[in-house]
């Protein structure tokens, strides 16, 4: 590498380990979205008043300064129900105990809502206990008017999903707005107004679940959300795709010269044109293969990036894999004969552990051991592109025969 490629590669690495560094919104530590709803109010009644949850509620309020106002709805039973609704003191206690109190081993509540749980008030409408309180810091602005709440998003680090802990989880945003994103097992009501979570739908908010307002859904606001969402997420995934790939692109890279020169003995990311004028290579035959391979791979990991790939771990190697094989196939048939697209065939294949390492780290079920599954595919790949390479040399040298013996 010359020294001005080493020094744009310098940059983007401090451009990626800048982006790294930056911080991050909270998020909830708890695997509960609302543990105050149930959990928090059967153990802030353990020794009294006697009373118990029959169904429970939590709605979200996610204001334009991305703060947000929480509002638990409990319906309560029990024979100490009616003192309660005569004892505001109690009912004041009771409610801080269920928000801020502690079960055995599990931090205080007011950690597990992000740390910032301010203005708590409390009181009773016949057998409902009304808890409300503020959290902090779950949204933030993106593109246009979009506001992206983020607070469910572990950032590939935190639990795959999160309990409801409610048989009704609603968010809504600030008023004038409807939502623009929102997870597959959430309902959208209120005319677009409100996602809503239900326990007899499904039990889990996923641990990648973003949520986005903006005061319309015309196709503009739509792409100005997915671009919100994407960029967002590579602001973390990025420089820990970077860190897991691209030892393993480089070695893919090195050993997919090395099997070119051992079985077909050319190297298919020699120069083109070598020996030719200037004008030649740039004006006849400009070269449009290594741009392809940035685009490809940059559309590819804008597509992880923004949600598309967010899938299971074992879902992300079976594409790329075959994809893959294919391309040492091609490759096989392109050497020597075809240099530019061997050369984009060879460079392809190296940066297939980038996109192989993003779906690692963004899947919806993150892999905690990212750089030993790449290993694992890395190896398959080779081991299956291998024997492919070979029959394509064997392809193309037939061919070349058959030609050569009809001239």
């Amino acid at each position: 590498m010359d020294r001005s490629g080493a020094r744009r590669l310098f940059a983007l690495l401090a451009l990626g380990v800048l982006v790294f560094t930056s911080g991050c919104a909270d998020f909830p530590p708890s695997p509960t979205v609302c543990i105050t709803c149930e959990k928090g109010i059967e153990n802030a009644t353990a020794d009294g008043p006697d009373v118990s949850v029959e169904s429970s509620e939590l709605g979200i309020r996610v204001r334009e300064d991305g703060n947000s106002r929480w509002t638990v709805r409990a319906n309560l039973s029990g024979p100490d129900v009616g003192e309660l609704r005569s004892d505001p003191d109690r009912v004041s206690r009771l409610a801080r105990e269920s928000v801020t109190g502690a079960v055995g081993d599990v931090a205080p509540y007011v950690a597990i809502h992000g740390g910032n749980v301010t203005n708590l008030s409390a009181r009773m409408e016949d057998d409902v206990l009304v808890v409300s309180f503020t959290v902090s810091n779950v949204a933030r602005r993106g593109f246009g008017e979009v506001l992206l709440v983020d607070y469910f998003d572990t950032e590939g680090r935190g639990p795959s999903s999160y309990l409801l802990g409610a048989d009704r989880v609603v968010v809504r945003g600030p008023a004038g707005t409807v939502a623009t994103n929102y997870p597959p097992e959430a309902n959208v009501t209120e005319r677009g107004r409100a996602v809503v979570w239900r326990s007899s739908d499904t039990r889990v908010v996923t641990g990648d679940t973003y949520v986005a307002f903006a005061p319309d859904d015309r196709l503009s606001t739509r792409l100005a959300t997915r671009s919100t969402v994407t960029s967002h997420v590579a602001s973390w995934a990025a420089p820990r795709t970077a860190r897991v790939g691209w030892l393993y692109a480089l070695g893919l890279l090195g050993v997919t010269v090395l099997v070119s020169r051992s079985f077909a003995g050319k190297s298919p990311v020699r120069r083109v044109g070598r020996g030719d004028s200037l004008r030649a290579r740039f004006a006849d035959r400009p070269p449009v293969d290594l741009p392809a391979v940035v685009v490809l791979h940059a559309g590819l990991l804008v597509g992880i990036f923004g949600g598309v790939g967010r899938t299971l771990v074992g879902e992300l190697f079976v594409w790329p894999l075959i994809v893959s094989v294919g391309g040492f196939l091609l490759l096989g048939v392109s050497i020597g004969r075809y240099p530019r697209a061997s050369r984009f065939l060879a460079f392809s294949l190296g940066g297939v552990p980038f996109v192989v390492a993003s779906a690692l780290v963004t899947s919806s079920r993150p892999s905690s051991t990212p750089q030993l599954d790449l290993l694992v595919f890395v190896v398959v790949l080779l081991l299956l592109g291998t024997p492919s390479f070979v029959l394509g040399t064997r392809f193309r040298r037939r061919s070349d025969a058959e030609s050569s013996s009809e001239s």
